[in-house]
């Protein structure tokens, strides 16, 4: 499966895995509204943004979408962590020529310094 969906969509699939691990094996758009909703009190997400998104990941082959009455319920059809990699793996091949190594070293400078950071913030 290629990484090919932006922010929007990957903060909605992490929402579906969230909600998934949550309430079971399907979930509504509302489901994922309120998850949404739940993450930002500010920005209140619309039930046709929110649906519209999920339709977009099913037909990307992200999530598989069920009709369950007269309303669809969705299912990842992808793990988090096979994402993940995915996408570390596309990182690491972009800016540092595949070494996962080297990428992790970089990483590991970050974490010190928001380490750092973080004790003279408190």
């Amino acid at each position: 499966m290629a990484l090919k969906h932006g922010a929007l969509e990957n903060l909605v699939l992490n929402v579906v895995w969230s909600v998934l691990e949550e309430k079971g094996q399907l979930v509504s758009v509302l489901d994922i509204q309120d998850g949404l909703n739940r993450l930002n009190t500010k920005k209140r997400w619309a039930y046709t943004t929110v649906k519209t998104v999920l339709d977009r990941l099913a037909a990307k082959g992200f999530i598989n979408r069920v009709k369950a009455g007269k309303k669809y319920v969705y299912t990842s059809l992808v793990q988090r962590e096979e994402l993940a990699q995915k996408a570390i793996k596309k990182v690491a091949q972009e800016y540092f020529q595949g070494n996962l190594r080297e990428m992790l070293v970089v990483t590991a400078q970050l974490a010190e310094l928001e380490e750092r950071t973080l004790v003279h913030v408190i």
